[in-house]
């Protein structure tokens, strides 16, 4: 399930939300859980992949 990170437009805070893509595209984005705004934007998240080593 991917985790989404958001920044609150009004109060500066910045969390973590982990939900299905399709409960993303219904849902749309979080309030902030500090001052509840709905004015929350997606930032970029850091992301790792794992690959397996030659021999």
């Amino acid at each position: 399930m991917p985790t989404y990170e958001y920044a609150c437009s009004n109060c500066g805070e910045r969390f973590e939300k982990m939900m299905t893509i399709s409960e993303r595209q219904r849902q749309g984005a979080p309030r902030c859980p500090k001052c509840k705004s709905k004015k929350v934007e997606q930032v970029p998240a850091a992301f790792q992949a794992v690959t397996a080593k030659k021999t």
